[in-house]
């Protein structure tokens, strides 16, 4: 989303091409799409090193282990110019680049492709003498040292909504698009019958995903309430008021 949102998108699109062919689509969403160049710029710090290989039948990724993070993985700062530097030689600077339509990023000389990249979390592989190595990095701040932790300065009453992400590694989706509701009509070809989806989804004032809701042909009795609740790095999903989901956030 990138990895971040991939699922929420392919359904968007899906959902798009079934509702063309009967004029019949409502999205709204928000303006502006997040680039990689617009979302990594900022200081990372990174707090994991994983170490894995490829099976050649499957693409699985096997044999995945932790490794020690050491003085030669060193915090990285992107800047809007085109130049990145890391802690270990603060005084010079590298080139870096990024490639949106191969979600990679070519940094000091080696390319890396992106698994995860939002406002606060990236995680970089690349291939490695029949290895793939594998980073997590947490943003620690933007240019000029702004943090990006809690709440990204923002202010104001938030009914008691924590606004504090100590301890976890999630950040919201906080750049757009935001799918708000998604109208799906699906018609057989050689009869009436007409089956109409509607998706719709709430926010919280974090913009995390508080309600996921899909209702049939506009039944009141056909429908699916998906409530999420977090507590830091865990996430909890009720269907209806029954528990459905319980996940750690990473």
């Amino acid at each position: 989303m990138f990895r971040w949102q991939m699922i929420l998108i392919l359904f968007l699109s899906v959902a798009v091409s079934g509702c063309l062919k009967d004029d019949d689509v409502t999205i709204v969403i928000q303006d502006g799409t997040p680039t990689i160049s617009s979302l990594i710029t900022g200081k990372w710090k990174p707090s994991k090193k994983q170490q894995g290989r490829l099976d050649p039948n499957t693409d699985e990724l096997t044999n995945v282990t932790d490794q020690p993070l050491t003085q030669e993985d060193p915090e990285w700062t992107f800047y809007p110019d085109g130049t990145c530097t890391n802690s270990n030689n603060p005084n010079d600077k590298f080139e870096w680049n990024a490639d949106d339509e191969d979600s990679s990023i070519y940094v000091d000389g080696e390319y890396w492709y992106i698994y995860t990249l939002s406002n606060g979390r990236l995680i970089i592989y690349r291939y490695y003498d029949g290895y793939i190595i594998i980073y997590y990095f947490d943003k620690i701040g933007e240019i000029g040292g702004e943090n990006t932790g809690g709440n990204n300065g923002e202010t104001g009453e938030n009914n008691g909504e924590t606004d504090e992400y100590a301890g976890s590694p999630y950040r919201p989706w906080r750049d757009g698009p935001v799918v708000s509701r998604v109208v799906e009509v699906y018609k057989e070809t050689n009869s009436n019958y007409t089956f109409k989806t509607v998706y719709t989804f709430e926010y919280d004032k974090l913009q995390r995903i508080k309600t996921y809701t899909i209702n049939y042909n506009d039944m009141p009795e056909k429908t699916d309430v998906f409530v999420y609740t977090y507590d830091k790095d865990k996430l909890k999903i009720t269907l209806n008021g029954s528990d459905y989901y319980n996940c750690t956030l990473n």
